[in-house]
Parts: C-alpha cells; structure tokens; sequence
C-alpha cells in the first residue's frame, strides 16, 4: 500500500493519495452538510474543516502504513475527532 501512495500519476491520473483524501475531503464535507444543515460553522466554512479531516486522516493511514498501528495515537486522533464534532455541533 505504501509504494502505491507513493506513485504520482499513471497515465494523466491523479495519484492514490489525492483522489483517497478528495474522497475523504468530500464525504466529510456531505455528512457535516448533512448533520448541520450549513456551509458555515462558527464563521468557518465547512470546506476549511474538510480539508483539515482529510489531510488528518491521510497522514495517519500513510504514518501508520510505514510505521505499524500505534493504539496510543488511535486513541488520541479518536479523541480529537470526537473533540472536534463536538465543537462544530456546539452553540
């Protein structure tokens, strides 16, 4: 999995990572629209928070991918996830 992340374009194709954080970027971005029923969280765009889940989210799968599963860094991004949705769904 590492060597494809790796791989930049394959025929004028964006590469694995791009189009698994694109795809990151917009289900969280349709389920917070979802959720919330606005595009504007606490005068921040959704797509600001999306951006952040994906790049997040991708770092991880990449740093755990080469570096093995670590259950204490699980259970912090759980952690700060969770911190986050509550934060966003707060008056």
């Amino acid at each position: 999995m590492n060597r494809l992340l790796e791989i930049k374009h394959i025929n004028h194709q964006e590469s694995l990572e791009y189009k698994l954080k694109n795809l990151l970027y917009d289900e969280f971005y349709d389920y917070m629209l979802h959720e919330l029923q606005t595009d504007i969280i606490k005068g921040m765009p959704v797509a600001y928070f999306s951006e952040l889940y994906a790049a997040n989210a991708t770092i991880f799968i990449k740093y755990s991918l080469d570096k093995g599963p670590n259950p204490q860094l699980i259970t912090s991004l759980n952690q700060l996830q969770k911190f986050v949705f509550e934060f966003l769904k707060s008056d």
